[in-house]
């Protein structure tokens, strides 16, 4: 809805009353004249009133808007909306560090370029079951590290959005949890010995 400005609301308005007029006749009486200025002035106030409503409730929704986009942006998870075929639509700021840069993602970019070879297909097969499914997935697979070193491991989740075009997915950083898990494991005797 767009807003309109006040001397188009004027415009228009005036247009409708020209429009109108022919069917209305002039008060007989004085007593008629000040019945309808009364009118007119309770129907003004009320449409002051509902205009500040308006206004109010503009603000509000702005307000919610900032608190959203800024809850999104700085989460402490990387959030990306992603097409069917895997190209990412959005990214918040910490989906970008996670790929590529804190700034920006070129439009159109492929997610699976960031994934690693060996967990190409559990990616394809995890996407392919969020769109099919429409359902809550999950997958943990392994993402190359855009500054070098070492993988970084993550936990996905994934749903369809309602017009099934697109997905919206979380990626959680998991690496030190599997390195913790992984020295776990080389502390721990085998079973049996």
């Amino acid at each position: 809805m767009t807003m309109r400005s006040p001397a188009e609301l004027r415009y228009l308005a005036e247009g409708l009353a020209r429009k109108s007029s022919g069917s209305h006749s002039l008060p007989r009486t004085v007593e008629e004249a000040l019945k309808i200025l009364h009118e007119l002035q309770v129907h003004q106030i009320e449409l002051q009133l509902q205009n500040d409503a308006l206004a109010e409730a503009y603000a509000e929704s702005a307000r919610n808007l900032e608190q959203f986009t800024s809850l999104y942006e700085y989460a402490p998870v990387a959030y990306f909306t992603l097409d069917r075929k895997g190209r990412i639509a959005k990214a918040n700021a910490l989906g970008r560090k996670l790929l590529v840069s804190p700034l920006c993602i070129p439009d159109g970019l492929h997610f699976a370029p960031f994934v690693t070879t060996d967990c190409l297909d559990m990616f394809r097969s995890f996407l392919d079951d969020v769109f099919a499914r429409n359902t809550l997935e999950s997958c943990t697979l392994t993402l190359m590290n855009p500054v070098g070193g070492d993988p970084i491991h993550v936990l996905l989740e994934g749903v369809a959005e309602e017009e099934g075009e697109a997905c919206q997915l979380i990626v959680t950083d998991v690496t030190r949890l599997r390195l913790a898990e992984q020295r776990l494991a080389e502390l721990t005797p085998p079973a049996g010995t």
